[in-house]
């Protein structure tokens, strides 16, 4: 397993009419996920042309950090 920094770029898509849920779930993700160890960075951005899309951006100290993030239960 690699020590190294691992940058993540993930784009989410909602369904129809759940962007405004889907947007308040990213908020308490964004939340959790900062109080993690080995979380460096981790945001995220609505689109201005596309309310249904999003894009996070994930910054974690190594492969293990982001092995442990996904196995959180904010991130089930």
């Amino acid at each position: 397993m690699s020590s190294h920094p691992v940058h993540k770029l993930a784009r989410i898509t909602s369904k129809p009419g759940q962007a405004v849920a889907l947007r308040e779930a990213l908020k308490i993700l964004e939340v959790e996920t900062r109080k993690e160890a080995g979380c460096v960075e981790f945001t995220f951005y609505q689109a201005l042309t596309a309310e249904t899309s999003f894009i996070l951006l994930e910054h974690f100290t190594d492969e293990q950090a982001l092995k442990t993030h996904m196995q959180f239960p904010h991130t089930q």
